[in-house]
């Protein structure tokens, strides 16, 4: 940090030093004994924090992206006529160097900067001074987004654009890995690719890509990742709290979203990533198990009273209550949750620990806020007392 730091810097200093609170509580956590009375009054503080910190990081993250798409738009040049990028929901995704393979010579190529936006590409060239030279732009909508074999000997892995009126654009990337991360995030942008989509769709859309006559009726995802972990990992210490290499989970989310089977991918990933994507799944549901406008009954029920069999029965009427596959899918769960409890000898995850890990998906509000963050610890013990009950 400098003294010619400019303001909006300087006023998001305070925020950045709030989300290393939860790290270091985590770490404090760690080291104190389970039965301790502390240790559940840390773990409860820390996931207050956490609520407190993904709010802010969410509204800091609007901010960033706005000043991003401005800053783009400011060194963009040779654009013909007035350009706005700053559109309603744009949001900027990502930006590299990629080689355009040229349609009129084979073998032939252009050096071009890919700026990528949630529903659209800008193809441009940088200046020597820095600038963006304006070069085209790819609409996303309806579109496609494939592999494609090599172009020559310096045109190794190609990727190619098809557009929805039938316009094709081939580029080459430095690497597979590059590759694969393009063709992931431009397929988040298209809506072909979203029908193949596992992670952020509802219940209900997932439903319909599944066997009718299967009598569980819950996202097969869920059931596959439930079955292995079952079957591998119920005496994994830290399963579900020790956190596998981000980069990791991230592949293999973009390939299960690009259409993989689970089967094939779980050859790929230890027992931590299938733990971390099963978390990212609930996380990520458009609308969580207990529905929104339920979101105060459930969290009022735990307010009213802290004696443990009068809560459960109530808990126990709201279940019966939610949306047939909500319902379904949260006893399945739960029911899952409970057999990992019951090897916290061996794992060191208690009913405690799991609730705090998926209390905040299973149970969330419809605005997130710092006043909602104080809900955690009704939420938390809530789905302590389901899994305690989960048999």
């Amino acid at each position: 940090m400098t003294r010619d730091s400019d303001l909006p810097t300087l006023l998001a200093v305070p925020l950045n030093y709030i989300s290393k609170y939860p790290e270091g509580l985590a770490k404090l956590d760690d080291k104190t004994p389970v039965n301790l009375e502390d240790s559940g009054n840390l773990t409860n503080v820390s996931s207050v924090l956490e609520k407190i910190c993904a709010f802010i990081q969410h509204n800091m993250s609007q901010s960033q992206n706005i000043a991003h798409i401005v800053g783009i738009q400011q060194r963009i040049v040779g654009h013909e006529g007035p350009l706005a990028l700053l559109q309603p929901n744009r949001l900027y995704i990502r930006q590299g160097p990629l080689l355009e393979v040229a349609k009129e010579k084979k073998h032939a190529f252009h050096k071009r900067d890919f700026i990528l936006f949630s529903d659209l590409c800008v193809i441009t060239k940088v200046t020597n001074k820095g600038l963006f030279k304006w070069k085209g732009a790819i609409e996303l909508k309806d579109g496609d987004v494939k592999d494609a074999p090599d172009a020559g000997k310096d045109l190794k892995f190609c990727f190619e654009i098809v557009t929805s009126n039938g316009i094709s654009y081939k580029f080459s990337a430095k690497s597979q890995q590059e590759k694969l991360g393009w063709i992931a995030d431009i397929g988040e942008a298209l809506d072909k690719r979203y029908q193949l989509k596992t992670f952020g769709r509802s219940i209900d859309q997932l439903l319909q890509r599944e066997d009718p006559s299967d009598p569980d009726r819950i996202p097969s995802f869920v059931r596959k990742c439930t079955e292995y972990l079952s079957k591998n990992s119920l005496e994994i210490e830290g399963i579900f709290r020790i956190s596998p290499d981000a980069l990791l989970v991230r592949e293999s989310r973009q390939r299960i979203d690009m259409g993989e089977s689970f089967e094939e991918e779980s050859q790929r990933c230890d027992s931590h990533v299938i733990a971390a994507l099963t978390k990212q799944f609930f996380r990520e549901l458009p609308e969580p198990l207990v529905p929104f406008d339920a979101y105060e009954n459930w969290v009022n029920v735990s307010k009213a009273s802290d004696d443990v069999p009068h809560l459960w029965k109530c808990v126990s009427d709201l279940i019966d209550q939610l949306p047939i596959h909500n319902r379904a899918l949260m006893k399945h769960h739960i029911r899952f949750l409970h057999a990992v409890s019951e090897r916290s000898q061996k794992n060191k995850m208690p009913s405690l620990n799991l609730s705090i890990v998926f209390g905040p998906s299973l149970i969330r509000p419809r605005e997130e806020s710092i006043e909602r963050s104080l809900d955690i610890p009704h939420i938390n013990k809530i789905v302590q007392i389901m899994i305690e009950n989960g048999d």
